[in-house]
């Protein structure tokens, strides 16, 4: 990927980061489930590896992480950026 490809893929990603908080912060429902999808399977093997055998723990933890990263996004207002 040259220089050029790279920001423009962060601006695109930037650009969607910002659209999943603004739809958060209006309280749309599809939003909230985007947040889940885009980050939630990848936060929930992270989780899992790390208290092997426990996966209802992983899935709590999981839903608690999601829960408060929306939550922070509603507080922070238009500042907020995720990280995919």
């Amino acid at each position: 990927m040259t220089e050029g490809e790279v920001a423009l893929a962060r601006l695109a990603a930037s650009k969607e980061e910002a659209a999943l908080a603004r739809g958060l912060r209006e309280g749309k429902p599809e939003a909230a489930q985007e947040l889940c999808e885009r980050f939630g399977r990848r936060l929930f093997a992270f989780i899992a590896a790390r208290f092997p055998g426990d996966s209802e723990l992983a899935k709590d933890l999981m839903i608690q992480s999601l829960t408060d990263a929306a939550r922070k996004i509603l507080r922070q207002g238009h500042g907020w950026r995720l990280a995919g």
